[in-house]
């Protein structure tokens, strides 16, 4: 399953598209696509479309 992830360097964000993957008893995250430091929500759909990432879950009340 993949998903979007903000990661922060610098003060500076990076939007990526990653997958989580078993590598022994640890799990790594594969980067699938660089989205850049502030994408579009135009690109972000397309990204989300393209790769069938899955919407975040709602907390239950």
């Amino acid at each position: 399953m993949a998903y979007v992830v903000e990661r922060k360097v610098k003060g500076y964000s990076y939007w990526y598209v990653v997958t989580s993957r078993r590598q022994g008893a640890q799990t790594r995250q594969k980067v699938l696509e660089y989205l850049g430091r502030n994408p579009s929500k135009k690109r972000l759909a397309e990204a989300r479309k393209y790769w069938k990432v899955k919407s975040k879950r709602q907390k239950k009340r």
